[in-house]
Formats: structure tokens, C-alpha cells, sequence
């Protein structure tokens, strides 16, 4: 049989460059798809035969008819419209196994005697090819297309070799006369069956040694003439004649009653449609099946083709196609990677090998018997092996030099599937193997992208230079962890491995209080094993006493978390924040509040004895200086001001904002009780370059800009005292930034 169901590949290059003269490449590449009309030929006699046997043979002729004529119809549509020069089509054996027992059961139950029978049998597969013709133009105007670029490559490459296999397996089935592989194998032990055997297996290989020295088309079809030739020569010359070889098994049987008394109109009227219609689980999945594989099909040819083409359109080509075939009893029929792959081998990239390929099979339509029956034994079964061999050494032999061990495993195993139990199954297998290597390989790839701690990075708060020192000292003690990628029940389990090392490492001293802040900025999905984690690390870290911060987690991560009703507060040692900011400055006043005590008074005294310590001139500046108590929302400096007056927060908090995009603010510092504003602009222009927006109920002291300027025309030892304070405001602020730049 031709190629079961061809799949996705690699680009195999040519052997062979293009030919020099257009017209010569268009006669050979005519001649080869004659050659692979023929055995379509054999190809599609034997389906017929599968689905009417027994009772059913009278329809046999007009089965073999109908799938000659679905082959020759989607031939041409191919050659006429389809991106691939050199593709050609065929009716398809991929659902055969499911199909024929629905077609002898829908048969065997039709009312109205042996036309009815025959009828109904053409129905139930015509069937087939109509609805599987609709799904592929649903899926192709719908553009799911795309769906064929998700079949990872190993699965790709084990349907290939195991579609190899199994053209070989054909071949072997037809030289011993059985049914499947141990019937092959028992009758391989008989030295009296190799007599049939050799002469494919020499034929075969003597293909391919021409193919692999580059001798390109021509090579092929010499042989296969020179084959036929040397055979007929031989039975005439010795005597052994036609009629001898046939009774030898050297040729095909002749003769089988390929056509019956049947008026194809007249069986119209005889459908038993409620066989039909019973029928249509079987037929649910023979769509299935045919989708998969039109869709692996069409990524084979693509790749080996070396062309990046729509598959949506190729899909509703096929789809229209198939509505027609379907409407005259044909079976699915659509484009085969095994036989387009080996012409691209040879070299061949014109139409014209469409055309000589469908020039045969519509003949067949009508000549079929006794061009099946010409033909030698061995010839057919020899260039079924050198094909599926083809395949089997690109796919299976070839791909173990350039795949990594993982993947190469899997195509094996894809092979040994299909030997043991079948093609479906076996891929099945292969999409269950490559999702788990995925999973093992995503697993293994690093989840924590960076870790730093409290030292290393700061929130934007400016705090006062007793809290800093704290924070300077003991900011090891807040661990930040940034995450990265998809977090699923292999990833979270390396991550929950990692926690443990990050919490006792957070752990400074027993009982005192420290923070993990896990940075979900970066993470790309989250399921349900990694919520349940999450959950687990919360309870294991309070139970060290370290409370556990989620910030900047997206939308689509949060859903899931909402989902999975997972609590997030204090009591569970779980904690959101909208930013890594917000639970820096969370974490960092936990720390501080542990380490100097809640509710500490901070006065505008003790804020410059900090910044300028004991000068003696300490108490002639704060007479200098104004309160201003400001409410919550309440603006201290507008952006664009020009003004030299200087700040000193007391208590409450100010924000430094600047315009964002559509009316909205962006918020680029906030400043703690103990700093220092507006001595920026002091130094430079007087410009405001932020609003500063009280973002709580706050007092400030102001030192007016007349007041200033008096005393450094006036009291060079008081003015030295407020530049000092400005100084070490300023280099405290610029170590901070230096941290936060550093992190990057």
C-alpha cells in the first residue's frame, strides 16, 4: 500500500540539482508519476477489496472505481491549485481499520436486498469522506490551521518512520500473502517464500543505492523498466509464460469480477439512510482521524518541500474536494507526504508529476485489472520498500545524528508503538511521551531568575537616617526572589526546594521578624499544584517566622489564585501587594518597627541633630523654621514652580508624583518622616521638576528662600550648617538611587 498517513517533517533536500531544460524535467517528472500512479492503483484496488469482501463483491468494480476517481479528482485539484508543485494526492487508508467493519455492519443490515447492500456500504463512506471534507472546511475558514506548527517535531519524525514501516510491512504482506506482522514473520521462516522475497528486496535496494549516488529520477524509472523487462523476458524466453507466472504468484491475480450488473444512479434510491445514520460514532471519529492526518500530511510536504505556505487554504481546498468525492460514494482522499517526500528526493519539483500521476489513475478507473495485473509482484513491492525505507533511514536512522537522546527516544518508541499495537495509538503515545519530556525539560530550567535582599534593593521610600542605618545593617534579612515562567507541579516543586534554602537563609536570628518577597512580574501562568505550593509556603514560613509577600502579580495569575480561594492574609503568612515596591516598603517597616520599636516620636530637632549632629548653631536654625500642617491630598510644591524654599518633614508621609499617560500620576518616591524636600532645586535652577502631595495628614517645617538667602549673605557659620544638612540629605538619597540602578 502507499503511505497510511504521512506527517510532519523536516526540509529533505534533493539529491539531486534541478534539471537543466524545463521540458526534460517535465517529461521525467511525468514519467515518475506514472510509475506512482500505478501502485496508487494497487493502492486503492486493496482498499476496495478490504471494505467488499464476501456479500459485498459485486460491488466491488464500482468501489475500486470510486476511489480511483476520489484519487484522480484530488490529483488534479492538487496540481491545479495547490501551493506544492510537486504534491500529489490519495485516497486514504488512515480510518480504513474503523471504517470497513462500520461499512460491512451498515451493509449487512440494509433492507432491500444485494443492491441495497452495496448502496448503503457506498454511503457510510461516502459519509466519511463529506464530513471529514466539512471539518476541513471549518477548520481551514476558521483558521485553525495553525494547530499543525503545535506538533512538536519528534512526533513529527516517529509518524514518518512508522508510516515507512508500515509501507514496507505492505510490501512484505503482499510477497507472503498475509494479513500483519507475525503471519509475515512466520512465513519469512519458510526458505521457499524468500524466493518471492529477494528479488524486492534487491530491487528495493538497488533503488536506493541509485537514489544515494545521485543519479535522480531517471535511475528510478530505469530500473523499474529494466526490472519489468528483464522478468518479462525471462517467463516468455523459459518457457514459464504469463499464464504460468500467474499460477506462480509472480504476477497478480487476474481477473476478479471487478464490476457488476449496477447502475451507479439506481443505488441512489436503495441508501438503507438509517444504517447510515447508525453509523455515525464510527464516522465521528473517522473524521477525526482524517484531520489529523491532513494536517500532518500537509506540514510534511511543507517542511520537505522547504515552503512556508497557508495551511488554512490548503485545508479548504482539500475540504471543497472531499464534499465532491464524498457525493459519489469515494473515500477521503487529500495529499501523501511518503511518495511527494521520495519525488522530492529524486529531484523532482514540476507539475507535471501530478498530472502523470492522475493520467494513470483515471485510467485505472476503467482499466484497473489489467493494469494492476501487469505488473510484476516483485516491482510493486520493491518500490513499496524503497519508499517506506526512504523513510524509515530519513526519520528514524538519520534523525538519531541530529536529535538529542530524549527526542530520538521517542521517535523509536513511536515505531515500536506501531509495530506492537498501530499508528494511532502509537501516536498517541508519542504526544504523551513529548509532553512529558516537556514538562521534565521546563521543569529543570531555572525558576528564580535573580535574588537579592533588602541591602541590595530598597523601596522607593525615603526614610529618615536611623531607619536606613537599620536597614543598612539588617536588610539580609528581607529576601527577594524574582520568579519567571509557567509555575506548574514539576517548576514548583524545584521552587518549594529552593524557599526552604531562601528561608533559612532569611532566618537571621530565631524569633525575630524577616520577609520573602516573591516578584511574580514575570511569571507567565500558574496551576493548581502551584497555588496549592504557595499555600504550603505560606503556613512553612510563619512557622519560621517570615511572612511571605506576592507582588506584582498579573491579571491572569490572579485569576487562577482567585479560583483556587487561596487566602490571602496575615493569618495565613500570606500577603498581596500590587508592586515589588509596596512590599518592600511593607517588609522593610516590619523590620524597622522590630528592630527600634513602634510609635518612636520624631521631632523636628532630632531630624537635624541626625543630618547636621550637635552644631551650636542647631538652635538659632529651627527659629528659623515655619510649621505648615497639610491635610491628606494637600499639594507642598507644584511641578513647574519656581521657588527656593526648603522642607523638613516632622510626621506624615509625601509623595513625589509627575504626569503619566492619560491624566493619570506616577508616583516616584515617597518621602518618610525625617527627610529632607527641595533642596534639589535649591542647588539648581529653583525649578520644581515633581509635585510633592501629602500623602497622609503631615507637618513640615519650611525654611523660606528670603530667610536662606539672608543668612548666607549674613551668617557664613549658620549658612555652612544648612548646606551640611542639604549635603548629607543629598548623598543619602544618591546612595539610595545607586542602589536601586545597581539592581537594574
Amino acid at each position: 500500500m502507499d503511505d497510511t498517513s504521512g506527517i510532519a517533517t523536516t526540509a529533505t533536500a534533493p539529491l539531486r540539482p534541478p534539471l537543466p531544460r524545463a521540458g526534460s524535467a517535465a517529461l521525467r517528472a511525468l514519467l515518475f508519476g506514472v510509475v506512482l500512479g500505478v501502485d496508487a492503483i494497487g493502492h486503492c484496488v486493496a482498499l476496495a477489496t478490504l471494505c467488499f469482501a464476501g456479500g459485498l463483491i459485486g460491488g466491488l468494480g464500482l468501489a475500486t472505481a470510486a476511489f480511483l476517481a476520489a484519487t484522480t479528482l484530488v490529483a488534479l485539484v492538487l496540481v491545479r491549485f495547490s501551493a506544492f508543485g510537486n504534491v500529489i494526492g490519495i485516497a486514504q487508508d488512515t480510518s480504513i481499520a474503523i471504517l470497513a467493519p462500520a461499512v460491512a455492519y451498515a451493509a449487512a443490515q440494509a433492507v432491500g436486498g444485494e443492491g441495497a447492500q452495496i448502496a448503503t456500504a457506498l454511503a457510510v463512506i461516502g459519509a466519511g469522506a463529506v464530513l471529514s471534507g466539512l471539518v476541513f472546511l471549518a477548520v481551514g475558514t476558521l483558521g485553525l490551521g495553525r494547530l499543525v506548527r503545535l506538533v512538536p517535531y519528534p512526533v513529527a519524525a516517529g509518524f514518518l518512520a512508522s508510516s515507512g514501516y508500515l509501507l514496507v510491512l505492505s510490501a512484505l504482506m503482499i510477497l507472503t500473502e498475509t494479513a500483519n506482522l507475525p503471519e509475515v514473520v512466520r512465513h519469512l521462516a519458510q526458505p521457499a517464500v524468500w524466493a518471492s522475497v529477494l528479488p524486492a528486496l534487491l530491487m528495493a535496494a538497488v533503488l536506493f543505492l541509485a537514489v544515494r549516488l545521485e543519479f535522480g529520477v531517471v535511475s528510478v524509472l530505469v530500473v523499474i523498466a529494466l526490472a519489468m523487462g528483464l522478468f518479462y523476458a525471462v517467463i516468455l524466453l523459459g518457457g514459464t509464460g504469463i499464464d504460468g507466472a500467474r499460477a506462480q504468484g509472480l504476477l497478480p491475480p487476474a481477473a476478479r469480477q471487478m464490476a457488476g450488473p449496477l447502475q451507479p444512479l439506481a443505488l441512489l434510491s436503495q441508501i438503507d439512510w438509517a444504517q447510515v445514520l447508525i453509523a455515525a460514532p464510527v464516522l465521528a471519529a473517522v473524521v477525526v482521524i482524517n484531520l489529523i492526518g491532513l494536517l500532518l500530511n500537509i506540514s510534511g510536504v511543507e517542511l520537505a518541500t522547504r515552503r512556508d505556505i497557508d495551511v488554512n487554504r490548503e485545508l479548504r481546498l482539500t475540504g471543497l474536494t472531499n464534499l465532491v468525492i464524498g457525493g459519489f460514494g469515494g473515500v477521503a482522499a487529500f495529499m501523501t507526504s511518503g511518495s511527494t517526500i521520495v519525488a522530492q528526493r529524486v529531484g523532482i519539483q514540476s507539475r507535471a508529476l501530478g498530472l502523470g500521476y492522475a493520467l494513470v489513475t483515471a485510467l485505472g478507473c476503467f482499466f484497473a485489472a489489467g493494469i494492476v495485473a501487469a505488473v510484476p509482484v516483485f516491482v510493486a513491492a520493491g518500490l513499496l520498500m524503497f519508499i517506506g525505507a526512504s523513510m524509515l533511514d530519513d526519520w528514524l536512522l538519520a534523525t538519531r545524528k541530529r536529535l538529542v537522546t530524549m527526542d530520538w527516544l521517542i521517535v523509536l518508541g513511536i515505531v515500536l508503538v506501531t509495530m506492537l499495537i498501530g499508528i494511532l495509538p502509537a501516536i498517541m503515545v508519542g504526544l504523551g511521551l513529548a509532553v512529558l519530556a516537556f514538562a521534565i525539560g521546563y521543569a529543570r530550567l531555572p525558576v528564580i531568575r535573580r535574588a537579592s535582599d533588602g541591602r541590595q534593593r530598597r523601596s522607593t521610600l525615603d526614610r529618615p537616617p536611623e531607619e536606613d542605618t537599620v536597614l543598612t545593617a539588617q536588610g539580609g534579612r528581607i529576601r527577594l526572589l524574582q520568579l519567571q515562567g509557567y509555575l506548574f507541579f514539576g517548576s514548583v516543586e524545584r521552587l518549594i526546594d529552593q524557599l526552604h534554602g531562601e528561608l533559612a537563609a532569611s532566618r537571621a536570628d530565631p524569633g525575630e521578624a524577616s520577609a520573602l518577597i516573591l516578584d511574580f512580574g514575570a511569571v507567565t501562568g500558574l496551576d493548581s499544584a502551584g497555588c496549592a505550593a504557595i499555600g504550603k509556603l505560606g503556613y512553612v514560613a510563619a512557622s519560621h517566622g517570615v511572612s511571605v509577600h506576592l507582588a506584582a502579580v498579573p491579571a491572569e495569575v490572579m485569576a487562577t489564585i482567585t479560583r483556587w480561594a487561596l487566602e490571602l492574609t496575615p493569618q495565613s503568612g500570606l500577603h498581596l501587594w500590587p508592586s515589588v515596591d509596596a512590599a518592600l516598603e511593607a517588609a522593610e517597616t516590619a523590620l524597622v518597627t522590630a528592630v527600634l520599636g513602634a510609635g518612636r516620636p520624631l521631632s523636628v530637632r532630632g531630624l537635624l541633630a541626625d543630618l547636621g549632629g550637635t552644631h551650636p548653631r542647631l538652635a538659632d536654625l529651627l527659629a528659623l523654621l515655619e510649621p505648615l500642617d497639610l491635610a491628606q491630598g494637600d499639594t507642598l510644591i507644584h511641578r513647574g514652580s519656581e521657588a527656593g524654599d526648603l522642607y523638613f518633614l516632622e510626621r506624615g508621609r509625601l509623595a513625589v508624583v509627575i504626569p503619566g499617560a492619560q491624566g493619570q500620576t506616577i508616583r516616584l518616591r515617597s518621602l518618610a518622616a525625617g527627610a529632607v524636600v527641595g533642596e534639589v532645586a535649591r542647588y539648581r535652577d529653583r525649578r520644581r521638576t515633581a509635585d510633592v502631595v501629602a500623602e497622609v495628614a503631615s507637618r513640615v517645617y519650611r525654611l523660606p528662600e528670603a530667610s536662606f538667602e539672608r543668612i548666607e549673605r549674613d551668617d557664613r557659620d549658620l549658612a555652612a550648617l544648612v548646606h551640611a544638612i542639604l549635603a548629607r540629605s543629598l548623598s543619602d538619597k544618591v546612595v539610595q538611587t545607586t542602589r536601586l540602578v545597581s539592581l537594574g
